[in-house]
């Protein structure tokens, strides 16, 4: 990644009726030697930026982690496709392991 690079992104739910609300916005960027990966929540209870390093890539893997946050502790995505990534969340809770799976396409935007 440049100095000069970086990716932005938004994650949002649609209701039965075709309503969209924000979820969040994500950054993925490289500040000095590393690469983060920054996501914001939107909502109450849910407002804050949390910063994951990424700790491994390996072919189409890509995952980000801090351990000193709640939960998640990892972020993980693999791209599937040109248009396609799968990406997840997992962590502990409550001394028990979670993951959680979000699948993402790009849209053209006009």
């Amino acid at each position: 990644m440049s100095k000069d690079s970086g990716m932005d992104g938004i994650s949002f739910s649609i209701s039965n009726a075709g309503d969209s609300t924000l979820l969040e916005t994500i950054k993925i960027y490289e500040s000095a030697v590393r690469i983060y990966h920054e996501p914001s929540g939107n909502g109450a209870g849910n407002d804050s930026t949390v910063r994951f390093r990424l700790i491994s890539t390996k072919d189409v893997f890509f995952v980000f982690e801090n351990k000193n946050h709640d939960f998640p502790q990892r972020i993980s995505y693999q791209s599937q496709s040109a248009s396609n990534v799968l990406a997840w969340i997992e962590g502990g809770v409550n001394g028990k392991f979670r993951k959680i799976e979000f699948p993402y396409c790009r849209e053209k935007l006009n």
